[in-house]
């Protein structure tokens, strides 16, 4: 379910024009096979929805390999999550979706 809304956001997303395209590739272990639509919106846009449509919040984040993009982990207090992968160029993309996230013990101890 959470994929297809992920999805569904997207299409909604592109259905505005935007000039910018992602112009560097998304590290190797994001990139989807077969082809797929240009799902990358800016990442004021993508945080803005992802915050709106299933109240997910970031909470963690690291540099992508040679530090070519940031990936970046929301969850919201439902269980429904999503990693976004901003490239440099500032456009986000959803590389993963889903549902049941749970925190380790470590984490939330951290985040206390």
């Amino acid at each position: 379910m959470k994929l297809l809304m992920a999805f569904m956001i997207a299409t909604t997303l592109l259905a505005v024009p935007f000039a910018a395209k992602a112009e560097e590739p998304v590290d190797s272990q994001f990139v989807q096979s077969g082809p797929r639509p240009n799902s990358c919106v800016p990442h004021k846009v993508a945080v803005d929805q992802l915050s709106e449509m299933f109240n997910e919040k970031v909470v963690g984040l690291g540099l992508g390999k040679n530090q070519q993009s940031v990936v970046e982990l929301y969850v919201s207090s439902k269980g429904s999550w999503t990693i976004l992968v901003t490239l440099t160029n500032g456009m986000s993309c959803i590389a993963a979706a889903g549902e049941n996230w749970t925190d380790t013990a470590e984490q939330a101890e951290l985040a206390s």
